[in-house]
């Protein structure tokens, strides 16, 4: 059903189901170039005791530290979230775009952590939510739109973001919360 989010696992003993203990995502060794994501991606958790700390190192980040030289992302209209650490640590990640008809309402925890090569993000109107360390150490990025409908922002978020020339925060009519820097 193309309404179904893509399932992608964890298995400590068959590669093609991700890494052990490696924080590699699922496709690191891929050169990737060019990635369209269509549908929103949910891990498979290996037990019901994984902790937000070990979500990146148990390899549940699919596109975590791809190796390529230059990435372009497109995301598609069915999403409704970006998962936490779906990006994590893609340094080569310089371009991303969010169709207009997407409906994401949560950016999750650490989705574009240490993505040093992006510059600008335009975050969809639809999203209400962006979670803790989104875009913690990425330092070239230089401007960014925070929607009316975020209402929350977790706790650093923009930590160690040194090119940040520009910071807007549409108008709106509810109160943003944000999170404490360390």
């Amino acid at each position: 059903d193309a309404d179904e989010p893509l399932m992608l696992g964890y298995n400590a003993y068959k590669a093609h189901y991700g890494t052990w203990y490696s924080g590699k995502g699922l496709f690191y060794d891929c050169p990737l170039e060019h990635l369209y994501i269509g549908r929103s991606i949910e891990y498979i958790d290996y037990n019901d005791k994984v902790s937000d700390s070990d979500f990146f190192a148990y390899g549940y980040s699919a596109f975590a530290c791809l190796r390529s030289s230059g990435l372009s992302v497109e995301i598609g209209p069915k999403l409704t979230r970006l998962s936490r650490y779906i990006f994590f640590g893609c340094g080569s990640l310089n371009n991303i775009t969010i169709n207009s008809s997407a409906n994401i309402t949560v950016i999750e925890d650490n989705a574009f952590k240490e993505c040093t090569g992006l510059s600008e993000i335009i975050i969809p109107a639809t999203v209400t939510s962006i979670g803790w360390n989104v875009f913690e150490g990425c330092t070239n990025l230089k401007k960014i739109v925070i929607p009316e409908k975020v209402t929350y922002i977790g706790s650093c978020t923009f930590n160690g973001c040194k090119r940040l020339e520009s910071l807007i925060f549409e108008d709106g009519e509810k109160t943003l919360t944000l999170g404490y820097n360390t």
